[in-house]
């Protein structure tokens, strides 16, 4: 789960993660600041959600990144009477400072 675009529910729910740790981001995001590393995000919690979160990072680093690893965007587009729909979805990867078509699919409905 990136971090940067989890609803503050689903935020919450992460292991060692709360509600004050799901506002934090929330509030961070709000400012376009970005999570660069998760444990000085833990450091910047209060004493009691720093030690929660602490205390269940392994699990947290396993089910939280600070940016997406890939971004997948679909478009699709419909004409005519059935409309007869066309779909196409590629996958962008990080590729230094730019974005790379990794997968590109097409398909009609």
């Amino acid at each position: 789960m990136p971090l940067t675009h989890g609803a503050p529910a689903v935020l919450a729910a992460l292991p060692g993660l709360g509600p004050e740790a799901a506002a934090r981001l929330m509030e961070m995001r709000l400012r376009g600041d970005r999570v660069a590393e998760l444990a000085a995000f833990a450091g910047s919690l209060s004493p009691s959600g720093r030690e929660a979160a602490m205390r269940r990072f392994p699990e947290l680093v396993g089910a939280a990144v600070t940016e997406p690893e890939a971004w997948i965007v679909t478009g699709r587009g419909a004409v005519g009477t059935p409309p007869a729909v066309s779909v196409v979805e590629v996958r962008l990867a990080r590729a230094g400072d730019r974005a790379a078509v990794v997968r590109r699919r097409t398909w009609t409905e």
